[in-house]
């Protein structure tokens, strides 16, 4: 295979921060349910298959945020339109570093293997966060 796109439904979420209990690190459990939706939602896509370890990988996540309910029709069709961008709650990255850790294992080896990437959050009547994991071509450029 050489890309694998699945969509998560639901509310984006930002992977939370490390909770410390007894001196060790853990993730907390909304954390790692969202990464289990994540992972079972690439599994529906893609089955077993996993990239092999060999190869550079791209990873676009697009963060498909809820309207608010509060907003007017006009403002309604500007979102959906693309003209207005979400500043809301989950971070950007966060999402992405959701996304990437839930994948560790499940559809690559190591999140070390990714080398491109590409993120944006947009308004959507369909919240979710919309994955595509490819391949990338050739030998990597150095300058």
């Amino acid at each position: 295979m050489e890309s694998v796109t699945f969509f998560v439904p639901g509310k984006p979420r930002g992977k939370g921060r490390p909770r410390f209990s007894n001196g060790r690190a853990y993730t907390d459990e909304q954390t790692r349910a969202y990464e289990y939706q994540i992972a079972a939602g690439y599994r529906r896509i893609a089955g077993k298959f996993r990239f092999p370890d060999d190869v550079f990988l791209r990873v676009r996540v697009q963060q498909q945020m809820p309207v608010p309910k509060s907003a007017s029709k006009v403002k309604k069709t500007a979102m959906l339109e693309g003209s207005t961008y979400p500043s809301a709650k989950p971070d950007l990255d966060n999402v992405v570093k959701a996304v990437l850790d839930a994948l560790n294992g499940v559809a690559y080896k190591d999140d070390a293997r990714v080398v491109g990437l590409y993120s944006q959050k947009v308004y959507s009547d369909n919240p979710g966060v919309l994955v595509e994991i490819s391949r990338m071509g050739g030998e990597p450029t150095r300058r």
